[in-house]
């Protein structure tokens, strides 16, 4: 158990939570900010969404390369690909705002190695924070917030409004398929795609569950 303990990362130490509960000072009242979620802003960033993903078609201006070579054409195609992908995904994680997207990421990595044994003795631990910052951003009514640690159980998705911020069901939809919790990562990535049927990553996902 001691030689368990000590390879296993430091996911509940002090540090962690001394960094997070920082983080939700300087975010104060900024998950609540209607800025990030009003419907004027929720309609530019689908434009800008499907505006990317017109980009990933081969044949869309941006893509063209004045070259008869395969591999620069190759080369060019991947790059834009890349560019267009990044963002998208920055579009995601960042649509509740900067230091909400650094929370996210700050959560996201902790995971480690998924595949890997070092996240199972806390995995119950990640999921409650991705719900966590679900409910801050999510929820239609905040007086819907389940007090305590959140239980995937308890979860209604008619409660939540999951286009405040996709990233984080789709971030624990992974998480839950990794872990083996397939029906319920289903059940997560379905409302995602719900809300985004062009998000990359929930379709992805959809590979593996079903």
């Amino acid at each position: 158990d001691d030689e368990q303990a000590e390879d296993e990362p430091s996911i509940s130490n002090s540090a962690f939570y001394r960094a997070v509960s920082t983080l939700d000072k300087i975010l104060g009242d900024d998950s609540d900010d209607t800025s990030y979620t009003s419907e004027k802003n929720r309609i530019h960033m689908i434009e800008r969404e499907i505006q990317l993903l017109s980009q990933l078609d081969p044949d869309h201006p941006i893509n063209k390369i004045d070259s008869k070579h395969e591999e620069e054409i190759y080369e060019h195609l991947t790059k834009m690909e890349e560019k267009t992908l990044e963002s998208l995904w920055s579009i995601w994680y960042g649509q509740r705002g900067a230091l909400n997207e650094q929370k996210l990421r700050f959560y996201e990595s902790r995971l480690v190695d998924i595949h890997g044994s070092s996240i199972w003795p806390g995995v119950l631990e990640h999921y409650r924070r991705f719900l966590d910052l679900i409910y801050e951003n999510c929820l239609i009514d905040k007086s819907d917030m389940i007090k305590g640690n959140k239980r995937l159980e308890d979860v209604e998705f008619d409660k939540l409004d999951l286009g405040k911020w996709i990233e984080p069901p789709h971030i624990l939809a992974y998480l839950l398929a990794k872990t083996g919790r397939l029906a319920e990562s289903k059940e997560w990535t379905e409302e995602v795609l719900a809300e985004k049927p062009w998000h990359i990553g929930a379709l992805s996902i959809m590979r593996i569950v079903c």
